[in-house]
This record gives structure tokens, sequence and C-alpha cells, in this order.
């Protein structure tokens, strides 16, 4: 059981498995729904957590910061 937001949860999985596509599978969600996630966190932050490349999601600075701020409490 994580104490993870669903939000905060599918910004872990794409923070380490670097594509939506890769975090869906991992955490057993579409991947509608991750983006969705993401999307949802990242106007409650008011900011960008990732830049979306071809290659797949590269963190924000911004996005860091949380990365660092989740994995310190979690």
């Amino acid at each position: 059981m994580s104490l993870l937001s669903p939000s905060l949860h599918a910004f872990m999985a794409i923070a380490k498995y670097k594509t939506v596509h890769a975090a869906a599978e991992q955490i057993h969600i579409t991947q509608t729904a991750v983006t969705q996630r993401i999307r949802t966190l990242e106007r409650q932050l008011k900011t960008t957590l990732f830049i979306r490349t071809r290659r797949g999601m590269q963190l924000t600075h911004e996005g860091e910061a949380l990365l660092r701020s989740v994995s310190y409490t979690h």
C-alpha cells in the first residue's frame, strides 16, 4: 500500500521509468490515466513537472525538486 496520492504515485513512476507507457504498465493503469494524473498535479502545483520528448519524459527543475521532496518523505 502506498501513502502517496494517485497523482504523486504516477509522478514517481514516470520519474523512475521515463515514459508514460512504462509508468502505466508498472502501476497497472492506462496511459490516459497517468497523463490525466500528471496534468492534475501540474495544475495543482501551477508548474510543469516534465518536458515531453520523443525519447520520453524528462524532469524539469521543479519536477526534480518535487522528486527530492517526495523521495525524502517517502
